[in-house]
């Protein structure tokens, strides 16, 4: 709760240090927000990913611009650094959320994920980065723009295929 809180006090601030579009503008309009649900580990690999496993995530939250809002993501996890540093990178990142109405904004994303191996269940995996909007459907059709993300993961064990997921983001998107 406490990392959300902070979140939203930086979100906020960042908002409001931003300069207002104009009446007629919609270009560098904010675009920030919150899902949780999980991520599962589809072994039928879609991405040909050389760990042998394409991650999945599958989250509803909200975020301004597309109120309720489902994102879902694939990509590949691969290890960066030394064993000791126990930290991971992705690569064929693909990130979509959804908004009430249907319409897409599309992204990709680049993050380090640490720990890659957690020493025990319940301990938290950090990944965070940057997103960069490529595109969409309906009124995001044409969308650009980039920012922050940062997904809280709850490592529940290789028995349990489903693993707790809380992903937040605070960035630009130009229409």
């Amino acid at each position: 709760m406490k990392k959300l809180s902070v979140l939203a006090i930086t979100a906020m601030l960042l908002v409001g240090s931003m300069p207002a579009a104009s009446a007629h503008s919609r270009s560098g309009q904010v675009y920030f927000g919150y899902t949780q649900g999980v991520v599962t580990f589809d072994f039928s690999n879609p991405k040909g990913c050389e760990s042998g496993f394409t991650t999945v995530a599958d989250t509803s939250g909200w975020a301004l611009r597309t109120g309720r809002t489902d994102m879902d993501s694939t990509h590949c996890v691969v290890p960066y650094g030394t064993p000791e540093d126990n930290l991971a990178t992705v690569h064929s990142a693909e990130m979509t959320f959804t908004g009430r109405n249907g319409d897409e904004i599309h992204t990709t994303y680049e993050v380090i994920i640490d720990p890659m191996m957690p020493a025990a269940i319940g301990q938290e995996i950090v990944a965070e980065g940057t997103f960069t909007i490529t595109g969409g459907t309906g009124r995001y059709e044409g969308a650009t723009g980039s920012g922050y993300i940062r997904n809280l993961v709850t490592f529940e064990g290789f028995e349990d295929p489903e693993w707790a997921s809380r992903v937040f983001w605070i960035g630009r998107i130009d229409l």
